[in-house]
Parts: structure tokens; sequence; C-alpha cells
């Protein structure tokens, strides 16, 4: 992994802890026991939410992986503008989870 430029490294470092995270939420009973793990007693959340939160950010990694590292930034504008949309659409998923969790 020594030769592996900056973006790719934080590629394979992302892409090692999601799946660590789809394995967590692979079903609201995975979920709620990492959960637990983690300290949160929590209700079984709808398990769209926890399929919506999982394939958001797997697009996440599809859209990191999407960027050509050979290729200058300028070029690829709209794969990083593609990148932030699919990073904003995560994060909206995790709000979504906290509004189940904690309402």
């Amino acid at each position: 992994m020594s030769d592996l430029g900056t973006i790719e490294r934080i590629a394979w470092e992302f892409a090692l802890a999601v799946q660590i995270i789809e394995e967590k939420m692979s079903s609201p009973e995975a979920f709620q026991q990492w959960m637990r793990e983690l300290g949160w007693d929590v209700s079984l959340p709808n398990i769209n939410q926890i399929q919506n939160l999982v394939l958001s950010f797997t697009e996440v990694i599809d859209a990191i992986m999407d960027i050509d590292t050979d290729s200058p930034a300028i070029e690829q504008l709209d794969r990083y503008s593609d990148l932030l949309d699919k990073v904003l659409s995560f994060l909206s998923s995790i709000q979504n989870i906290g509004y189940i969790l904690y309402t």
C-alpha cells in the first residue's frame, strides 16, 4: 500500500471503514447491537432508514472511486461535485436516523 497516492490511501481506508459499517448496519438487530456496544440503548429504527443510510454511504464510496487520480482535479469538477452531493445525502441520512433514535 506504500505506493498509493493520498487520494488512493484515503479511499482505501474509507473502504475498510465502509465494510465495518455495512456489517454493523446489515439489519435493524445488528444496528441495535452496535448501538449497545457504543453505550446507547435505542429502539429499532425503521429498516428503510438504515437501508437508506447504507445506500448513501455506498454512493459516497462509489463517487470517491470514480475520481481519476491520474487526471487533474480541474478536469473532474463534475466528479468532485457529485462526491459532495453524495456526502451531503449521507449526512442527511445520518440526521434522519438521529431523528428516529431520539424522538
